[in-house]
């Protein structure tokens, strides 16, 4: 299953960041002791290009303190490999299943999901 968009329980900073890795919530923590000055957050599809994986990813970007920027970075969660595409929600139904190769992905449900 992929998650995409934001759900309402991201509304507070504090909310999308217990979303994150420990390691990005510890490293945003550091960057942004002072001020936010604003923020996304949401949840985005990916695919490697390496391995074909797709998954999802909460993806934060933060500005901070003097327009200092933080955007989240990620890994393949399958090859580690940090060659990731953003896949629009729209364009992956018809995808090829990372799985098996053969099928394609469909949706199967549209909700809110928090």
């Amino acid at each position: 299953m992929i998650t995409t968009g934001i759900g309402m329980h991201h509304y507070h900073f504090e909310n999308c960041l217990e979303s994150c890795t420990p390691a990005a919530r510890k490293k945003i923590r550091q960057l942004v002791k002072n001020q936010v000055h604003d923020y996304l957050f949401e949840y985005r599809s990916y695919a490697c290009e390496a391995c074909d994986e797709i998954m999802d990813k909460p993806y934060m970007y933060i500005k901070y303190d003097d327009n200092k920027v933080y955007e989240t970075a990620f890994r393949c969660q399958n090859c580690r490999s940090r060659r990731l595409s953003i896949v629009e929600e729209a364009d992956l139904p018809g995808r090829a299943c990372p799985n098996c190769k053969e099928g394609t992905l469909s949706e199967e449900l549209f909700m809110m999901w928090d």
